[in-house]
């Protein structure tokens, strides 16, 4: 299905609407000019935009006509989103306390405490921030410092590395 066909079903359902003619009348194109838009797969963002905005009494959502992503959804996303930049800042946090509170810990320490909890499945590989908060309060009080320290090192490491990248 073109991306235009996608869209379409999408105002319809908005709109509560069935017929392309009716669409087309919504969004101020004629017949005709809506035909070639659809043969084009150039489905008119701008008209729709302005329809959302002259009339709110149709309460569409632009963002799920567009993406296909509704409102729930989205605001879900960005919960999780803000939880795991919560979860990085106490990483940070408890990171700076142990730096503060420990022994500096060489690398070959660190992959050594990573290896004694992974094989302990205290602290798995890779996991969610949030999980590795979890895990290493655990882990704070059943460990020494410097264990502690490389913990938080490598779970930070992880949690910068699991940052989603944008695709340009």
């Amino acid at each position: 299905m073109r991306d235009f066909e996608k869209l379409l079903l999408r105002l319809k359902q908005a709109l509560q609407m069935t017929e392309d003619q009716a669409v087309a009348a919504a969004l101020g194109l004629t017949k005709a000019a809506f035909a070639d838009r659809k043969r084009k797969d150039s489905f008119p963002v701008e008209r729709l935009k302005a329809l959302a905005h002259d009339r709110p009494d149709l309460a569409i959502d632009v963002d799920y006509v567009l993406t296909g992503v509704d409102a729930e959804t989205r605001e879900a996303r960005g919960r999780y989103t803000a939880g795991q930049e919560t979860a990085r800042a106490e990483l940070r946090q408890g990171l700076t306390a142990a730096r503060d509170d420990a022994k500096p810990v060489s690398e070959a320490e660190a992959l050594e405490a990573r290896e004694r909890l992974h094989e302990s499945g205290g602290f798995p590989v890779r996991a969610e921030p949030e999980l590795m908060v979890a895990r290493l309060a655990k882990a704070a009080r059943e460990c020494s410092p410097a264990d502690l320290a490389a913990m938080l090192q490598l779970a930070l490491s992880l949690a910068e590395k699991s940052k989603p990248t944008r695709k340009k």
